[in-house]
């Protein structure tokens, strides 16, 4: 059996924020201007596609779970197929989660654990997740910033990149938990709704409090 155990947390001595909102609040937008600023950005869906390319043991699983129905003729993962599945079953969501959600989390661990060896200075580093509450990496990170826009945004935005009608957009929209009552001191918010501008300059102001955050955080571990 393989070991599932996630890390007690994800850095030792990186300031690590994790990046969370809805699907197409704008997190991929923030995270860039993240990186504008200087952090190092790691997006765990980018990661969640290496865990599930083939000949990765959670691709296995994955066929045998949902049948060979949800593959590529290629071999490779479905991913458009999975989703359309999943995304109507809170079970079959729990169950691709249980598959996926414990590799993700050591691969992020991994590529944290590198990036603190490769530097010498405090280091601010953004794990980009939509699931970062459900997965419950929340529990792992130092400071959660949580993206918003406003649902027909979200909706509008997802038409365009997926080609989805307005049903289904609406459907994954509101397949997302929401985070409303679910406060957390280390909690700050980016409202993504507005203008490219005004989302930058949140940004911008956030920024030197997580500095100073990655400073103490780096000295604290010499």
């Amino acid at each position: 059996m393989p070991d599932r155990a996630v890390p007690a947390q994800l850095a030792a001595r990186a300031w690590v924020v994790g990046l969370t909102g809805g699907i197409a609040a704008g997190k991929s937008t923030v995270a860039r201007m993240l990186a504008e600023c200087g952090a190092r950005v790691l997006d765990a869906d980018q990661v969640a596609r290496a865990v599930v390319r083939p000949g990765e043991p959670a691709l296995a699983e994955i066929v045998r779970q949902f049948g060979d129905q949800v593959l590529l003729e290629g071999g490779g993962l479905d991913r458009a197929r999975l989703a359309e599945r999943v995304f109507g079953s809170e079970r079959e969501r729990q169950v691709l989660n249980a598959i996926t959600h414990w590799r993700i989390a050591r691969r992020l661990r991994e590529a944290i654990a590198a990036a603190e060896d490769a530097s010498s200075e405090p280091l601010v580093i953004v794990v980009e997740a939509a699931v970062l509450r459900e997965a419950g990496w929340d529990r792992l990170v130092d400071e959660i910033v949580i993206v918003s826009a406003k649902q027909f945004q979200r909706v509008a935005r997802l038409m365009q990149r997926y080609g989805l009608d307005h049903a289904r957009a609406l459907e994954r929209v509101r397949a997302q938990k929401s985070t409303a009552g679910r406060r957390d001191p280390r909690e700050h918010n980016i409202d993504a709704s507005v203008s490219l501008e005004r989302t930058a300059a949140q940004v911008k102001a956030l920024w030197p409090a997580l500095v100073e955050s990655a400073r103490r955080k780096f000295e604290a571990s010499l």
